[in-house]
């Protein structure tokens, strides 16, 4: 029977930024780690393109969702005190984007906001 030919993938992870990748692929059973691969690949294909404007509300409501879930049945301690005022977009708003697949600092054109419009 003759042999396939094959094409060779080498992925480089990085330890900290990757660590969750790594930990996956080291739970992998040994044998199974290219088909699982390949089907990941092939889910990933699948999906919307991640540029695609982000639903903010939906994003809200899940993140609620977890944050309830996460949270139940553990005290939390009320505070009276007023909302912080400083800016949280400006302080968070890139790293979050970044977190989320690059939006800020790739592809910074598409979310310009009407501030930067001439």
């Amino acid at each position: 029977m003759k042999r396939r030919s094959t094409y060779r993938l080498t992925v480089r992870l990085d330890i900290e930024r990757d660590a969750d990748l790594i930990a996956w692929l080291g739970g992998v059973t040994p044998g199974s780690r290219s088909a699982l691969i390949r089907d990941t690949l092939r889910a990933g294909l699948r999906q919307p393109s991640r540029w695609e404007p982000v639903d903010i509300e939906e994003m809200r409501r899940v993140v609620a969702e977890e944050l309830g879930k996460a949270l139940a049945g553990r005290p939390v301690t009320g505070s009276a005190a007023a909302p912080p005022t400083e800016d949280i977009e400006k302080k968070y708003g890139a790293k979050l984007d970044r977190m989320l697949g690059g939006l800020a600092g790739s592809n910074s054109n598409a979310y310009e906001t009407d501030d930067h419009e001439q």
